[in-house]
């Protein structure tokens, strides 16, 4: 059986396809523009953070040792001004949260658990 070419119709898609390609790539930009223009600081990280550059061994001031080179460092005041503090080590991985004072001193990472908790 010979073969036959497609109809005409199927070749006339071909130049559609190729429009809608050339058209999608400007939004492409324009999408990836957008999102990037998007990502800002918000309000809430106006406090900032201590001096303490990746790496450092240095001690920061006021540190708390909490045992183990493990230590809790002033880092401001949440928006009810209850303080709160970052986890330090000069020689281990701390996790990078917000943590709060408890009743019994320790320190929780719910603000709900904390001395200062808006009932």
């Amino acid at each position: 059986m010979p073969r036959t070419k497609p109809p005409r119709s199927c070749n006339s898609n071909s130049n559609f396809d190729s429009a809608v390609i050339s058209a999608a790539a400007p939004l492409r930009i324009a999408l990836a523009a957008w999102v990037l223009a998007g990502c800002t600081p918000t309000s809430g990280a106006d406090t900032p953070a201590p001096a303490v550059e990746a790496g450092a061994t240095a001690l920061p001031a006021r540190a708390i040792a909490i045992g183990g080179d493990v230590f809790m460092v002033p880092a401001g005041a949440d928006d009810i001004g209850c303080p709160w503090f970052r986890a330090f080590s000069p020689t281990k991985m701390v996790v990078q949260a917000m943590f709060y004072r408890d009743a019994a001193g320790g320190f929780v990472m719910d603000r709900n658990e904390a001395v200062c908790a808006v009932e």
